[in-house]
């Protein structure tokens, strides 16, 4: 099942929800180099992050721990540097480890495990340090303002991952001795929902509104009814257009990369081995939301796909995988150690089919309803996805996933055992009394972590530095873009 020394290439996007892929079945949005990787693979049809946020999210791909284990609940938050991940058991085992771009590392710990970053991050290491160099754009990096501009024009998140695959396709073509473990971070397609003109343009005569905006939801949440903006349909359809345009870029600069890659590996004679996915996703619109942070589909579900040698081609897999499977896989193709107390499980059984892969995935986060902290949880088994908040029972919300991929109808009151049953798995091992104590805690040292970036901004030597042009085409505001 394993190989000798297989080279390894992760592509991690950030914010590119699951159905908008053509491999997915989306008959808008033209992925085609995703589409031939997934061909040519295993895709994972129900594969979830573990929390619907950045940060939090890439630390269980590190290490296949949930991140609340860890202590990681925001944006704000870090893991601590002798936290195992699967650079560390790929460079214990010769691998060359190598992050080229994003993978959002909080604090002083820049690599966790890469022996080597040649290219940074397009946001800072410490709260509070400066976004000047975005321009306009800066405020339209959080959902509160997403909606502020957006659509055709200059993006800084699309310049960035030109940047990042330019950086991975230099480093292929150099000559590398040890067996190669790449990582590459897009920031693509995260908003500000802006996208080049021609490409907005295809898209805004094609995509459709959300679908819970043209069959409403028997439901509302209240624990998530925060996050609802309103907006017109012509807005909807414009950030959408957008959206759909930022994944056909960012799936144009993983062409770039794989093309590079098929290069190094036939000049090296050498096997290698492709992962494809995502942090999270994004509602778009899904339920008047945008960007991450709830359980539903949109958010939660990411895209994955697997491809190489020794991998089964053409398959699909159906049972819910988790962003926590990543890191044991990539410790199983290579041949390393297990990492020690994870959640995730190697992937590789299932797609040899020694094992059907039925078992529950789960899913994090602590929101914030009316200012107050709450944690919540999804757990996904077979067809079925239960969501509950802490304060929240008489809300919880059960979808039969097979009939209703959309979310519209919660069947909680005709499934009364199932609901029983996923709900004895959801609390487990899960206690938001003692997970609040932990939030709490961390809030008030990223409190005073942010206070101390912004007083002292410290030094960021990788961090992402625009070129001249660049920066003065931010710093020119957005001309000819839609208010």
């Amino acid at each position: 099942m394993t190989m000798n020394k297989p080279d390894i290439l992760m592509i991690v996007s950030d914010q590119h929800t699951s159905f908008c892929s053509g491999f997915m079945g989306d008959k808008i949005v033209r992925t085609p180099n995703l589409d031939k990787l997934a061909a040519g693979g295993t895709i994972f049809k129900s594969a979830y992050t573990s929390c619907p946020l950045c940060v939090p999210a890439r630390t269980s791909l590190m290490t296949g721990m949930m991140p609340s284990k860890l202590d990681v609940f925001s944006n704000g938050d870090s893991f601590h540097g002798d936290q195992p991940t699967f650079a560390h058991a790929a460079a214990i085992n010769g691998y060359e480890t190598v992050l080229c771009g994003r993978m959002h590392f909080v604090g002083e710990d820049q690599h966790h495990g890469f022996s080597q970053r040649i290219f940074g991050d397009i946001l800072h290491r410490f709260g509070g340090g400066s976004n000047e160099r975005m321009g306009a754009y800066a405020p339209l990096l959080g959902y509160i303002h997403c909606l502020d501009r957006y659509g055709r024009g200059y993006n800084p998140v699309l310049a960035y991952d030109a940047d990042v695959a330019n950086a991975a396709v230099k480093y292929l073509s150099e000559e590398h001795e040890k067996p190669q473990m790449i990582t590459t971070g897009f920031y693509g397609p995260h908003f500000p929902y802006f996208a080049p003109a021609d490409l907005f343009d295809y898209y805004r005569s094609r995509v459709t509104l959300p679908e819970t905006r043209i069959r409403e939801p028997d439901y509302r949440h209240e624990a998530v009814m925060h996050k609802e903006q309103n907006a017109s349909d012509e807005c909807v359809l414009d950030i959408r257009a957008a959206y759909y345009a930022m994944i056909e870029t960012m799936d144009r600069e993983t062409g770039k990369i794989l093309e590079a890659w098929y290069s190094h590996l036939e000049k090296n004679k050498r096997e290698g081995i492709i992962i494809y996915a995502s942090d999270h996703g994004d509602q778009i619109g899904e339920r008047n939301i945008y960007g991450k942070q709830t359980f539903y589909e949109m958010s939660a579900g990411i895209p994955m796909i697997i491809n190489g040698c020794g991998i089964p081609k053409g398959i699909k897999i159906s049972s819910p995988v988790s962003i926590n499977d990543i890191a044991p896989t990539i410790c199983d193709l290579v041949s390393a150690d297990p990492l020690p107390s994870i959640d995730g499980t190697s992937l590789l059984p299932v797609m040899h089919g020694e094992k059907d892969g039925q078992r529950p995935v789960f899913c994090e986060y602590v929101d914030n309803p009316g200012g107050r902290d709450v944690p919540g949880r999804m757990v996904r088994f077979e067809k079925w996805k239960l969501i509950s908040y802490a304060g929240y029972d008489d809300q919880d919300l059960l979808f039969d996933l097979e009939k209703d991929p959309y979310e519209l109808n919660n069947v909680i009151g005709d499934n009364p055992e199932t609901a029983q049953e996923l709900k004895a798995l959801l609390k487990n091992d899960w206690n938001p009394e003692e997970m609040l104590v932990r939030a709490e805690r961390k809030k008030h040292q990223r409190q005073l972590m942010h206070k101390w970036g912004k007083a002292v901004r410290p030094d960021d030597p990788l961090l992402w530095q625009p070129s001249a042009e660049m920066i003065n085409r931010l710093h020119a505001g957005m001309t000819g873009f839609i208010p």
